[in-house]
């Protein structure tokens, strides 16, 4: 699945992505398939995610950064 990231709260470990006509997943920093890449995670960034139920709701996990196009 992919979406873009919609806010990001980097003192606090996350952010949430967002899809058309879809509600907002929330995103951990523990769900990047690569940590470090959180420092540079930017507003508007297409990821791709798999998305697991939790007990608080919808999480991504195994977020992968994608190029932006064009």
């Amino acid at each position: 699945m992919t979406g873009t990231i919609k806010r990001i709260n980097r003192d606090r470990g996350f952010a949430f992505v967002t899809r058309p006509h879809e509600t907002d997943i929330f995103l951990h920093v523990s769900g990047l398939a690569d940590r470090s890449q959180f420092d540079t995670l930017q507003e508007g960034q297409l990821v791709e995610f798999e998305p697991v139920e939790s007990e608080k709701g919808w999480r991504a996990t195994n977020v992968r950064l994608l190029p932006s196009p064009g």
